[in-house]
């Protein structure tokens, strides 16, 4: 009925969206610090304070046990759903606790405009398959 599926080829394509992401993260992390005067690290993740750290891991826990919930359905294209909605609520916990609790606003601003870029960038690639290289 349907045909094999071939491991080795999804694992190209992902491999190849990733590094797509990663650059275009890296490209816009590059321009907004060139903008806002401010020097945000690349891929790091620092608590702003403990009640940060405690949301963080409680989000993080409480994705886990989500995400195992939707394999387990055996539902990809839910499970994807699930994975970009937890990214989203989590940074926007970031944004939150970097506009409560750091006092140079232009930190939030980052986090909330790298927000914007993943959301089209999910929205783009749910609508598009992954841009025609999946079939979902």
């Amino acid at each position: 009925m349907y045909g094999e599926f071939d491991y080795v080829e999804f694992l190209v394509k992902i491999l190849l969206l990733t590094v797509i992401v990663i650059v275009l993260q890296v490209l816009l992390r590059n321009y907004l610090n060139k903008v806002l005067h401010i020097k945000k690290k690349f891929f790091s993740y620092d608590h702003v304070n403990k009640i940060h750290q405690k949301f963080d891991w409680l989000i993080r826990i409480a994705s886990v046990f989500i995400i195992f919930y939707f394999i387990y359905q055996d539902d990809l294209k839910e499970t994807i759903y699930a994975i970009l909605s937890l990214a989203v609520i989590q940074e926007s916990v970031k944004a939150f606790m970097e506009w409560k609790y750091i006092k140079s606003r232009k930190f939030h601003y980052i986090t909330l405009i790298e927000l914007g870029g993943f959301i089209l960038f999910a929205i783009l690639l749910l609508l598009t398959n992954g841009f025609g290289l999946f079939n979902i």
